[in-house]
């Protein structure tokens, strides 16, 4: 007996029987056309980064240091490689501490870190650790917003 019930079919056959056949609906899926996206140049993508945040974490605001973490700030189904969603992070801010922003994550999606899959991550204003609000693009660059509050809602 298994912790979930008994690892054999009942009445204790080996087999459980033919698979299921798929359904009408996952048969009609459309089909990508076409070859895959091409890989990413990751040594482009790296050096972009670092450039773009003049060698800090933007976690932390310290220094990214020999071993850096490239950040997906929008991850799973809906993680692209474009500049826009990309952050290097030394890798005690990225996974490894208690502080860091996988294991902190409603604290990191308020700073802009980690993105809804929903959204775009061109679009979501990432806070810096010196506290400007900025928004990044996909050529390696940002744009400083200066927000404001008008009748309770954040502005640009």
């Amino acid at each position: 007996m298994g912790v979930l019930g008994p690892l054999r079919p009942p009445g204790g056959a080996v087999s459980w029987g033919p698979a299921p056949k798929p359904s009408q609906k996952a048969l009609s899926r459309p089909q990508a056309a076409g070859k895959p996206p091409p890989a990413p140049d990751w040594p482009a993508l790296h050096q972009a980064m670092l450039q773009r945040q003049q060698g800090l974490c933007w976690a932390s605001g310290l220094p990214l240091g020999d071993r850096v973490d490239h950040h997906h700030r929008r991850g799973g189904a809906g993680r692209t490689h474009g500049l826009a969603n990309l952050v290097a992070l030394r890798p005690d801010w990225h996974t490894l501490q208690p502080y860091s922003v996988h294991m902190r994550p409603e604290w990191a999606r308020g700073r802009g870190l980690i993105v809804r899959q929903a959204a775009d991550p061109a679009a979501v204003v990432l806070w810096l650790p010196d506290g400007r609000p900025v928004l990044l693009d996909d050529e390696g660059g940002f744009e400083e917003l200066q927000l404001g509050v008008t009748d309770g809602q954040v502005v640009r």
